[in-house]
C-alpha cells in the first residue's frame, strides 16, 4: 500500500501542473534554529543560525556537517559567491568570511555592534550588510574594510538585496529603501504599516515583499508602488497572526515564500507571478521556516526552527513500475526534442550486486556546446526503478545541450536540441 501511495504521488507530480513541488525533510545535524540559507550550486550550500551554527551540504542538501564558526553569536544571515568563497553575518556586528568553502572562518571588522540580519554580495569583491538603528554596510574589497552607508532612518534593516552594483533594496520595519548609485544615496521608497522582513527583485522593475499579518506584496515600477497580492493563508487557527518570511523567485513567473505560523511553517508558491499563491508544503508542524533559496537547476531549500531543512525540487519523478527492477541500466531520449524551453529525461537504473533492493548513486546532469556544467537534476542515491526527470532551460539560451547520466560504472550521454 505504501508503494502505491508513493507511485500516485510521482505520477500526480508529473502530470498536474499545480502540484507540491518535491519538499522532503532532511537530517540537518542540528537542533538549533537556522535563519538563512545559500547554494553556491546545486551540490554545495550551507545555512547559519543560533549559537553560531554553520552547517554545510555537498550534495545538495541531502546530508549536512557542522562547521566550525569560531563564535556562538547568533548568526542571521549567509551568502556565498562560489563554492569556496562566503559571509555570514549576525549579532554584535560579527561579519565572519571564509575563503575555502568554510573550512575555515575568519572574523571580519565591521565597526559595528549592531545586529547584522543580512547580507549580499554582487560580486566577489563587493557586498553589503545590513542591520539594526539603520546600520548598511558597504565592502569594495571583498570585506577587509567595511564603510558605513547613510539615509536608512529605519530600525530593523531585515533583507537587504542588489540586482546589480548599482542598483539595490532594503527590506526593513515599516519601509523599503532604493539606491540606484550602490548606497551612496538611499531613498525612502515606501512607507508601511507592517514590519518588512524579506524582499526580492528579479531585474529593475519587479520585485516582492513580504512581512507580518500574511504581508506579500508586488512592485511593478522598481519599488515605487506596491501591491498587496492575495496570500494562501492556512486555514487553521493561527495566533498571532503568522510572518511570511522569506521570498525568492526564479523568473518573473515562478516563485515562493516561507511562513512562521503559531503552528508551524508552510511553503507557498506562484506560477504567474503573485497573482495567485497556492500551498507547496503544507506545514513543518510546531516548526517555523526563516528563509528559502533556489537555485537555476530547479532545486530549493528551505530552512527554520530546530535545525529544520526542506529539499525542495521543480523536478519530477516516476519510481519503478510495479515491483519488477528493470534487468539493465538505460538512457532514453529526451522528449520532446527539439524543445521550448523544458524537456523530459528518462532512464532506468538496476541494481549493482548483492540485494536487488541496494541504492544506487546517480548522477544527471545538463551540459552547453562548450562542456560547460550548466545543470545537475540528479545527485542521490536511488533504487532500482524507471524515472524521469523534467529539465527547464528558461534560463538558457537556445542551442545543443548534452545530459549524462552515471551510475556505478554505467556511463552515457545523450545529446537534445533546445530553440526559443
Amino acid at each position: 500500500m505504501k508503494k502505491f501511495a508513493i507511485l500516485f504521488l510521482f505520477f500526480y507530480t508529473l502530470t498536474n501542473s499545480n502540484a507540491f513541488s518535491q519538499w522532503i525533510i532532511q537530517t540537518s545535524r542540528t537542533s538549533n534554529d537556522l535563519y538563512s540559507v545559500s547554494f553556491a550550486n546545486s551540490n554545495t550550500g550551507w545555512s547559519v543560525g543560533i549559537n553560531g551554527t554553520i552547517v554545510k551540504s555537498t550534495n545538495g542538501g541531502i546530508d549536512w556537517n557542522n562547521q566550525i564558526s569560531g563564535t556562538n553569536n547568533l548568526l542571521l544571515g549567509v551568502q556565498f559567491f562560489d563554492s569556496m568563497t562566503g559571509w555570514a553575518v549576525g549579532d554584535s556586528g560579527k561579519i565572519l568570511k571564509t575563503i575555502d568553502g568554510g573550512e575555515n572562518w575568519q572574523f571580519q571588522p565591521s565597526g559595528t555592534s549592531n545586529i547584522l540580519r543580512s547580507v549580499f554580495f554582487i560580486n566577489s569583491q563587493t557586498g553589503w550588510a545590513a542591520g539594526d538603528t539603520g546600520t548598511v554596510l558597504k565592502t569594495t574589497n571583498g570585506g577587509i574594510n567595511w564603510t558605513f552607508q547613510t539615509g536608512v532612518n529605519s530600525n530593523n534593516l531585515n533583507s537587504i538585496r542588489f540586482i546589480n552594483e548599482n542598483t539595490g533594496w532594503i527590506a526593513c520595519s515599516q519601509a523599503v529603501y532604493k539606491t540606484t548609485n550602490g548606497g551612496i544615496n538611499w531613498v525612502l521608497n515606501y512607507n508601511s504599516i507592517r514590519n518588512l522582513v524579506s524582499i526580492f527583485f528579479i531585474d529593475d522593475n519587479t520585485g516582492w515583499v513580504t512581512g507580518n499579518v500574511y504581508t506579500i506584496m508586488k512592485s511593478t515600477d522598481g519599488g515605487m508602488t506596491w501591491n498587496n497580492q492575495i496570500s494562501a493563508v492556512n486555514g487553521k487557527n493561527d495566533s498571532p497572526p503568522g510572518v511570511y518570511t522569506s521570498v525568492y523567485f526564479i523568473d518573473a513567473n515562478t516563485g515562493w515564500y516561507t511562513s512562521a505560523h503559531s503552528f508551524g511553517g508552510s511553503i507557498y508558491k506562484t506560477s504567474n507571478g503573485g497573482d495567485n499563491w497556492t500551498m507547496d508544503f503544507p506545514t513543518t508542524q510546531n516548526r517555523k521556516l526563516y528563509t528559502i533559496n533556489f537555485n537555476s537547476s530547479g532545486f530549493g531549500w528551505a530552512a527554520g526552527e530546530a535545525g529544520t531543512i526542506l529539499r525542495g525540487s521543480l523536478l519530477t519523478g516516476i519510481s519503478n513500475n510495479g515491483n519488477i527492477a528493470p534487468n539493465k541500466f538505460s538512457l532514453s531520449q529526451n522528449y520532446p526534442n527539439p524543445f521550448n524551453p523544458t524537456t523530459n529525461i528518462k532512464y532506468q537504473i538496476t541494481h549493482l550486486g548483492g540485494s536487488p533492493t541496494n541504492s544506487n548513486l546517480v548522477i544527471l546532469k545538463i551540459f552547453d556546446a562548450l562542456g560547460k556544467e550548466v545543470a545537475t537534476l540528479v545527485n542521490e542515491k536511488q533504487s532500482p526503478g524507471t524515472y524521469e526527470v523534467k529539465w527547464n532551460g528558461a534560463q538558457y539560451p537556445s542551442g545543443v545541450y548534452f545530459y549524462k547520466l552515471s551510475a556505478g560504472d554505467f556511463v552515457e550521454t545523450k545529446k537534445m536540441l533546445m530553440i526559443k
